[in-house]
C-alpha cells in the first residue's frame, strides 16, 4: 500500500509541474545519464557553468530585501542612459 501512495504522490507532483520545470527536470536527468557514461568529461563541462551561475545567484543576495512577513523583493535602480535624456 505504501508503494502505491508514493507512486501516486510522484504522479501528482509531475502533473503539477509547469512546462518549464518539466523541461529542466528532463535536461538534468539527461545530464545525469550521460555522466554515468562519461563522468570526468561531464564534470569538466559542467563545473565552469556551475561556478559562473552560482556567482550570479549569490550576487542577487545584494539586491534582495526582506520585508515584513518574509516577503522578498528585488531592490533595483533604473539609471537612465544619455540617449533617454
Amino acid at each position: 500500500m505504501q508503494t502505491v501512495s508514493i507512486i501516486s504522490a510522484f504522479v501528482f507532483v509531475v502533473q503539477n509541474e509547469t512546462e518549464w520545470l518539466s523541461f529542466l527536470r528532463q535536461c538534468l536527468e539527461f545530464v545525469g545519464k550521460v555522466s554515468e557514461l562519461f563522468p570526468v568529461e561531464v564534470f569538466q563541462m559542467v563545473l565552469p557553468l556551475l561556478e559562473s551561475y552560482s556567482q550570479i545567484y549569490l550576487s542577487l543576495g545584494d539586491i534582495v530585501t526582506v520585508h515584513n512577513g518574509g516577503e522578498c523583493m528585488l531592490s533595483v535602480q533604473i539609471v537612465p542612459s544619455m540617449e533617454m535624456l
